[in-house]
């Protein structure tokens, strides 16, 4: 899946069925990559970790600004809706 997103990103076209599965596909893909990181990845991380490295981490990672919905739209965001064609073409 991530190797066909990267083609697309770098310009390839692809079948729109295919599209179309990997569009519908991609909700669950990254439901169950999330709880795999709950499940594994974030217990033994906070294991690992002292509690003073664990407040380090938590104090740099704010959240970024959201790109799409944040205060500040990028303008690659903003210009979307005119390279995306009709629905029914």
């Amino acid at each position: 899946m991530a190797t066909v997103i990267g083609n697309v990103a770098q310009g390839a076209e692809i079948p729109r069925h295919l599209f179309e599965r990997l569009a519908r596909e991609y909700p669950d893909f990254n439901r169950r990559h999330m709880e795999k990181e709950e499940a594994d990845f974030l217990p033994l991380a906070e294991a690992a970790l002292s509690a003073e490295e664990g407040a380090a981490i938590e104090a740099a990672s704010s959240a970024p600004e959201d790109p799409l919905f944040g205060p500040r739209v990028e303008e690659r965001y903003r210009r979307l809706p005119e390279n995306m064609p009709d629905a029914g073409s």
